[in-house]
């Protein structure tokens, strides 16, 4: 007997997940308010990474460093099905220079992060020179 299981997007049988339902989710990950899939403890070690340069853990540095592999082999199950929207918020919300590979990466903790660069958190979420820390 074949070893089927049921899609947990439209009940179809399929190995785990149909392919549209399997591309409606990743349409749905795409959603900029879909950063909510990213586990609380997840996006506070990327923020410390983009704003400190401090260094993440495995599965969040297998992202960063666009390493797949390393990626999901250290990701439990609620990272497993954040892989996406982290890919999205990067992408979107991350410093160019801070992520996509090895070399970026090992950068930005050599400078610690925005805080590094003389950056400080604006008003609107976005980064401004620390006045303080120039006028030095």
């Amino acid at each position: 007997m074949e070893n089927r299981s049921i899609c947990g997007g439209c009940g179809q049988y399929a190995a785990v997940m149909c392919l549209p339902c399997a591309l409606r989710g990743a349409q749905k990950a795409t959603d900029p308010r879909d950063y909510a899939r990213i586990p609380g403890s997840t996006m506070g070690s990327l923020d410390n990474y983009i704003e400190r340069g401090i260094r993440p853990g495995d599965f969040l540095e297998g992202v960063i460093t666009n390493n797949l592999k390393r990626a999901v082999f250290h990701a439990d199950e609620e990272n497993q099905r954040a892989i996406i929207a982290l890919a999205v918020y990067l992408y979107n919300r991350a410093p160019e220079n801070c992520w996509g590979s090895e070399e970026n990466f090992r950068s930005w903790l050599g400078h610690r992060g925005m805080i590094g660069l003389g950056l400080v958190r604006s008003y609107d979420g976005g980064w401004e020179p620390d006045s303080a820390r120039l006028s030095r």
